[in-house]
């Protein structure tokens, strides 16, 4: 018979062995991290309830150096006009999420601290003095919870960004690289390509020479009057010195020193995966280490 829950299971039964084995653990890894979390902080000179100021400064501190990583990419690979064309906005937006919610954590340490030492003021002006609470009682308990929540929602948070961002690259590299065409945009880019190289051919036969690229053929504007596809093709080829889009061993069209070896589709696919691992990957680490520090936070018993 299962006994009613809330039930004390009796010392010798299975259940009450694995319960005070957790039990046990949990108070082991309590006492564990507070006793090197104190030692950090005194080797420091600060602490939850001690120069406050000084701890403040300390975790803006390593925020403004975790937030250097993705200010940089976006300056630098988020600009990126493939990035931008096959991947959207969205890791632009994650990547600027990391200083946001480091500065949101900052100002929500802040509060617990400011809002622990307020009520223990309070306490105190009120001639309890010797009934404050010591840190780690209920009141200590509950700004555990907090600080635990806070780190783990806001990590959670940035662990899924990252791992979106990822996913998405990834994706979008293996329809570049093996479905390219199947698609509808790699599809649209490779009829446009079919195109510009078919009118190119008979430009050659008509002139009864090789223009070095396709802009020289006579007729190219009314031809390709609506060049979006066109100018992002030759955008290709010039950034990355390939040929085709999807098709292999192609003739260039714009970039006549490009490498023939080098199929478009398959170079911007290997660009974009490297882009999102370059913003999704420490997007991903920055959270799983606040997802950590929260739950040591929560076995601090010192807060």
């Amino acid at each position: 018979m299962v006994p009613p829950p809330g039930t004390r299971q009796p010392r010798g039964s299975p259940l009450g062995f694995v319960n005070g084995l957790v039990e046990s653990c949990s108070v082991y890894a309590s006492s564990f991290i507070t006793y090197w979390l104190d030692k950090l902080f005194e080797c420091l000179g600060m602490g939850a309830h001690k120069n406050a100021l000084a701890f403040q400064g300390c975790v803006c501190l390593i925020n403004i150096v975790l937030s250097i990583h993705p200010l940089f990419c976006h300056l630098t690979v988020l600009n990126s006009l493939h990035v931008v064309f096959w991947l959207g906005k969205g890791p632009m937006y994650v990547n600027l999420a990391v200083p946001v919610t480091l500065f949101l954590l900052n100002i929500g340490v802040a509060a617990f601290q400011l809002g622990a030492n307020a009520e223990r003021s309070h306490e105190a002006k009120k001639g309890h003095a010797a009934s404050v609470p010591p840190p780690g009682g209920y009141k200590g308990a509950r700004t555990q919870m907090g600080c635990f929540l806070l780190f783990l929602i806001l990590g959670s948070m940035l662990m899924g960004f990252g791992a979106y961002v990822m996913k998405v690259s990834r994706d979008t590299s293996e329809d570049l690289i093996h479905s390219c065409g199947s698609t509808p945009m790699t599809m649209r880019l490779e009829q446009e390509w079919n195109k510009l190289e078919t009118f190119f051919e008979m430009c050659k036969r008509h002139l009864r020479r090789a223009p070095d690229y396709v802009q020289q053929c006579p007729f190219y504007g009314r031809t390709f009057p609506n060049r979006v596809f066109a100018n992002y093709l030759e955008d290709l080829e010039s950034d990355f010195n390939c040929v085709g889009f999807c098709k292999f061993w192609a003739k260039p069209l714009f970039n006549p020193d490009s490498d023939r070896g080098v199929r478009c589709a398959s170079a911007l696919g290997e660009e974009l995966v490297q882009a999102g691992n370059i913003v999704g990957f420490p997007t991903f680490c920055t959270g799983l280490v606040l997802a950590v520090v929260g739950i040591c936070l929560r076995g601090y018993e010192n807060l």
